[in-house]
């Protein structure tokens, strides 16, 4: 189990069911302690804001805040949050509220020194919240993730994990695998790795190596397939009528045992475009996309960073060490593409680069971080002299439509003079090709 995965184990709480409809505001930073928190208050009516009011689990004694600092009223439009001429003002996602603005669900508040984060919610006990290990979240959006983990894990389906790097594919995989009772192992297997050249002996093992295959090896037990939009074509073909069979036979074998495992896929790519395009069979889609987990990004769940930050604090060591405001509000705002594992970076940054041992602080080097992972990717040049090596070709963004289409006119068309030229890899081709719905036959010349 990598930093990642032991970062975030842990147990979910109590959720909300899906009913009455409301909305909540959640408490992530103290300022008066300068530490993270989690206190959610649901909103009825108008609510007062400021220095000593109650609306949290404990008052706010935030000696940046105003004694009635900012209103949250329920309007027709929705719920608008005034400032009462603070003396440091309120900030609503890094601006200044000149009088008033409405909020919308994931908006972050900054009072004095206190940052909380405004969301709709669902009222009621859910009788779908069960523990789901691996899961540090009580955002309101994750609620359905929750949910659909609960109720697939003791069924037979497929699984297909959709979701941005660093948002926790594989956590929810073990999650699925732990409460589904089934004793034998959890088998990943990184697609992206698996030669184009023996995917027969690789799933199914071989005799007179006394080898054993994946499917074997996760025999009532969870396969779990991550970047399965990354697996080459005799791969598919071949995992297709294992699970069709439901049988297992090695290589240089005449003797067929039963399957009996669990399949879970992942991927951060666009399958769908993929088996529209021809590059993934469609009935091998099919087959692994029969129940669907969608995960959303750290963005759009902002609450859960404080929740995530304490527990990866505590993991570097540093649970008690209190964090500044900059850092806090730096954190909270920040958009994160690699979601959480760009969040574990930078905190454990903040815990080698802070010079005051008590307190965690924003430093340059943590500000370079978080700007640098802002900027727009550069764009790919049409050809290079030499190909890098595995790992920045991994890394490679992706390029533009009309950079690709010019790639692929030049080279007729043909997958490996093309990757050559964008020195990334021939899967990459496809999976840049099927997103902008490009049709590789075009492209073709004989």
């Amino acid at each position: 189990m990598g930093l990642l995965d032991e970062t975030l184990e842990g147990t979910a709480t109590t959720a909300r069911v899906l009913g009455v409809e409301g909305y909540a505001l959640t408490l992530g930073y103290r300022g008066e302690r300068n530490q993270w928190t989690w206190e959610r208050a649901r909103l009825v009516g108008e609510v007062r804001l400021g220095r000593g009011c109650e609306v949290f689990d404990a008052p706010l004694h935030d000696p940046c805040l105003s004694r009635d600092h900012a209103r949250l009223t329920l309007r027709a439009a929705g719920w608008v949050l005034s400032d009462r001429e603070s003396r440091n003002g309120s900030f609503v996602n890094g601006k200044r509220v000149r009088r008033s603005v409405a909020l919308q669900s994931g908006d972050v508040v900054r009072l004095g020194d206190s940052l909380m984060f405004f969301e709709r919610i669902t009222v009621g006990v859910s009788p779908f919240e069960e523990q789901v290990t691996g899961l540090i979240t009580r955002a309101p959006i994750m609620t359905e993730v929750r949910r659909t983990v609960c109720a697939a894990a003791p069924r037979q389906q497929t699984v297909l994990i959709s979701g941005e790097t660093g948002t926790g594919k594989e956590l929810v995989a073990h999650a699925l695998h732990a409460l589904s009772g089934r004793t034998g192992a959890f088998v990943p297997v990184n697609c992206a790795a698996l030669g184009e050249e023996s995917p027969i002996r690789e799933l199914f093992g071989r005799v007179d190596e006394e080898r054993v295959g994946l499917l074997e090896a996760a025999s009532g037990g969870t396969l779990f397939l991550d970047e399965v939009g990354e697996m080459p074509a005799g791969f598919q073909a071949a995992l297709l009528r294992a699970l069709e069979d439901g049988q297992v036979r090695r290589v240089g074998s005449d003797v067929s045992r039963a399957l009996n495992i669990r399949v879970v896929c992942a991927t951060n790519g666009v399958l769908e475009a993929q088996v529209r395009a021809g590059m993934f069979r469609k009935d091998l889609y099919a087959r692994l996309a029969q129940c669907r987990v969608r995960l959303p990004p750290l963005r759009e769940r902002r609450s859960d960073i404080p929740l995530i930050a304490q527990a990866v604090l505590d993991r570097l060591g540093a649970g008690r060490r209190p964090i500044d405001v900059p850092l806090a509000e730096r954190l909270v705002l920040h958009d994160w593409p690699l979601n959480v594992r760009g969040l574990l970076i930078a905190l454990d940054n903040a815990v080698m680069s802070s010079a005051r041992m008590d307190e965690l602080m924003l430093t340059p080097e943590i500000e370079a971080f978080l700007s640098a992972l802002r900027e727009p990717a550069p764009q790919v040049k049409a050809a290079t002299s030499s190909a890098p090596d595995q790992a920045e070709r991994g890394l490679m963004a992706m390029p533009g439509k009309e950079t690709l289409i010019t790639v692929l006119k030049e080279n007729r068309g043909q997958i490996a003079r093309s990757a050559r030229a964008l020195s990334c890899t021939r899967q990459k081709i496809y999976r840049w090709a099927a997103a902008y719905e490009l049709d590789l036959e075009d492209f073709r010349v004989l």
